[in-house]
């Protein structure tokens, strides 16, 4: 059996981020392990020989300067900076994303729709409306009926499996970008100028998400690929391997999903067991086509929120970084989400995938394509259910009186960006460094 300070299970950003601030702050007795063949987590690039994709989007935009500084350092400069391109693909039209600021170009009745839509939700706020209680509600409230209609609903519907009512709307954070009314009516008028939101400029590195999350192992390591938390002993504070190896630990970094740490600690308190009961996630599965001729000066990403195209967002990785395809290529990678509310549809996808490329406008034809794969994983998004906040928070306290502090994007069951989670790493080991008690706390 082994010993150490500090075991960190999870090798994704978050983990490898609490492991090297761990070692930046002079404590060495570390252990990271990783279930998986190599670190990165859900911030990782798969490659099937020249063609390589990230799980999902994964550019990097900051707001913590200092962040910036560190990420530019660790990847030497090897990233890419873009101004941002991202569309709404609807009804036969392509316009700028968000939908409601660049309502130029779609149908007269959708333009007035979405602005009287838009004018009656500002009158709303103003004669002091009730806050929301749902997603739904935020919607009508901040961005108004017909933007709900015309694409809100839809899209988030694709997006998260269930509709908007069934949601909180605490979950978002400046996920959702919020354009001032004069932006709105300026974007129906004319064609807008200036990407919005705050990842209006961003970077990639070079080879995908997979270059930020190896240079950061070098400097955490070691890890341990390949090496599962099978089980857990708290009140020994001892954890059992997929190796069949057993770790004694003083504190533990977890960054696996919470509704995986709640079964490894069961049988758990009542209050806490119908928290765990209530957490839901979605699974995703990625397709990526490969694909001859690319037109040029693309965009980075396009949102699909019309029902009868499959994926509900699409990458454009070639567009992202040169080094992602063959010369001469591009490649698309297709989210589609799916969990008990939506499953997938039964049969081979492919066809009707490139169908979808086809129909919307993407691809020229289906004799463009020459390469094809399917990636499928399970909890992908975090399902932001009414109260699951709270539920999630539940759960993380009671982990945390038994000396396990669940941390990150799937360890605190929440949506956050990478920046996000090599925060979260850090915190926790500044916390744990300095000895603070009510440490998982901190990151909340």
């Amino acid at each position: 059996m082994e010993r150490c300070s500090v075991l960190v299970v999870g090798a994704g950003l978050a983990g490898l981020s609490a492991a090297y601030h761990l070692r930046q702050s002079g404590l060495t007795d570390i252990i990271v392990i990783e279930a998986e063949d190599r670190p990165g987590g859900w911030a990782k690039t798969d490659w099937t020989g020249d063609w390589g994709a990230d799980r999902a989007i994964h550019v990097l935009y900051f707001r913590d300067p200092l962040m910036h500084a560190w990420v530019h350092e660790l990847l030497g400069g090897a990233w890419h900076e873009h101004v941002k391109r991202s569309v709404v693909n609807s009804g036969g039209v392509t316009t700028p994303f968000p939908f409601h600021a660049n309502l130029h170009g779609r149908p007269p009745e959708v333009v007035m729709q979405c602005l009287d839509g838009v004018w009656d939700a500002a009158r709303a706020r103003s004669n002091g409306a009730p806050p929301p209680l749902t997603f739904a509600d935020w919607i009508a409230l901040a961005q108004g009926a017909g933007v709900a209609k015309h694409f809100m609903n839809p899209y988030n519907t694709k997006q998260w499996t269930v509709p908007p009512t069934e949601m909180g709307w605490d979950w978002m954070g400046d996920f959702v970008p919020e354009p001032e009314p004069r932006r709105i009516l300026e974007g129906a008028l004319r064609p807008a100028t200036g990407a919005i939101g705050r990842n209006a400029t961003f970077h990639y590195a070079t080879r995908g998400a997979s270059d930020l999350a190896d240079a950061l192992a070098a400097r955490a390591g070691p890890v341990r690929p390949g090496t599962a938390l099978t089980a857990l002993r708290p009140l020994e504070r001892l954890a059992l391997l997929g190796d069949g190896s057993s770790v004694a630990y003083d504190a533990l970094v977890s960054t696996i999903p919470l509704k995986s740490l709640g079964a490894l600690l069961a049988p758990l308190p009542e209050p806490e067991c119908a928290a765990w009961r209530r957490l839901e996630s979605i699974d995703l599965l990625l397709a990526d086509v490969g694909f001859r001729d690319p037109e040029p000066g693309g965009v980075h990403w396009a949102y699909l929120p019309d029902a009868d195209v499959l994926p509900y967002r699409l990458h454009v990785a070639h567009e992202l970084s040169p080094h992602m395809v063959p010369p001469g290529h591009g490649l698309y990678c297709l989210e589609i989400s799916h969990s008990r509310h939506r499953p997938l549809p039964e049969g081979d996808l492919r066809e009707r995938l490139v169908g979808d490329l086809v129909r919307t406008g993407w691809l020229r034809t289906p004799g463009q394509v020459v390469f094809y794969r399917e990636r499928r994983f399970e909890c992908s998004y975090v399902l932001p259910r009414v109260g699951f906040r709270r539920d999630a928070q539940t759960l993380s306290r009671h982990a945390s009186e038994l000396g396990i502090h669940s941390v990150g994007r799937y360890g605190e069951w929440k949506y956050c960006n990478q920046e996000d989670a090599l925060l979260d790493g850090k915190r926790i080991a500044e916390c744990l460094a300095s000895g603070a008690r009510g440490c998982s706390r901190a990151v909340e």
